[in-house]
């Protein structure tokens, strides 16, 4: 394998969107492009809204910790302890 395909797998490895609740309990999908994201009433609703960007690749979803809470703001998902 040469050194090309090395880092981009690597590069894959990290998941593009995150979904995980709030501090007030709303869905959000957070996505490290800055480019899609949003709050949503439930998990069912952002996975359907974010499969037509992901497609084939269901490796760029990451579900959040339960124990973590995920706030959308710009740049990353930032995650913290539930209280």
């Amino acid at each position: 394998m040469n050194e090309f395909v090395d880092q981009r797998s690597l590069f894959r490895s990290v998941p593009r969107f995150t979904i995980g609740r709030d501090q007030h309990g709303c869905w959000v999908l957070q996505d490290t492009t800055e480019k899609l994201g949003g709050l949503f009433a439930s998990e069912e609703a952002a996975l359907k809204f974010i499969s037509k960007e992901c497609k084939d690749h269901l490796e760029d979803i990451r579900r959040a910790p339960a124990s973590m809470t995920v706030e959308l703001m710009s740049g990353e998902a930032h995650f913290s302890s539930a209280a």
